[in-house]
């Protein structure tokens, strides 16, 4: 009888154990990313859970931002959207316009603050960006974009991580975007190799006279 007992709690402590874990899946559901790829006008993109904290008023929330991860049009002049359907759009994942042989010109909004590896990696007729106020440029962000011919690095960028602009054998000048008022000095750094292969490269105008080809504090 004891043993019938005890194999009876033992029974409903595993029925407890995956009630509560049900509870736990079902409350953290809500906050999971939506990992179908949608797509709005040529743009593909997911959901993505975000935490907010305002110190201020000592509140936190749970919100949703929009991911791009691809592009999937033909147009020749590109603008990322602030917002797909309500949602701010934050970040631009690795490799979204790899390849693409369409695009020109792209328009970046100010509300994406993350831009991942190789984003323009080999567009091969890409001739002008109008980047956003990110802290960095990744990897082989411009790598082979043979068209391109100049480009400005806001202020905010604090970081041209190596390949960068790998063999953009067509850009000759790069410039340093204007301070915003709310921003502070800082010191940040090109890698080595992040302006490798750019043969035509004359003009770098960073504010602090920088050089390409070594690792220079800014």
């Amino acid at each position: 009888c004891g043993i019938k007992e005890e194999g009876m709690k033992v029974g409903m402590k595993k029925k407890i154990q995956l009630f509560l874990l049900g509870v736990v899946c079902l409350f953290f559901a809500q906050f999971t990313v939506e990992a179908k790829e949608l797509e709005y006008e040529g743009f593909l993109y997911h959901y993505e859970s975000s935490f907010f904290y305002q110190p201020w008023d000592e509140k936190a929330s749970l919100g949703k931002e929009a991911v791009i991860t691809g592009y999937v049009g033909n147009e020749k002049e590109v603008i990322v959207p602030k917002q797909i359907e309500g949602v701010t759009v934050t970040t631009i994942e690795d490799g979204c316009f790899k390849r693409n042989s369409y695009i020109e010109t792209v328009v970046i909004p100010d509300t994406v603050t993350r831009m991942g590896r190789g984003v323009f990696f080999r567009c091969k007729n890409l001739k002008e960006v109008s980047l956003p106020y990110i802290e960095k440029l990744p990897e082989s962000t411009f790598a082979f974009c043979t068209s391109l011919k100049s480009i400005t690095i806001p202020y905010s960028c604090e970081q041209i991580d190596k390949y960068a602009f790998y063999k953009c054998t067509s850009l000759h000048t790069v410039v340093r975007g204007e301070k915003k008022e709310e921003s502070l000095f800082w010191r940040g750094h090109i890698y080595e190799s992040a302006f490798e292969g750019c043969r035509n490269l004359k003009n770098i105008d960073y504010i602090l006279g920088l050089k390409k080809g070594a690792l220079i504090p800014w």
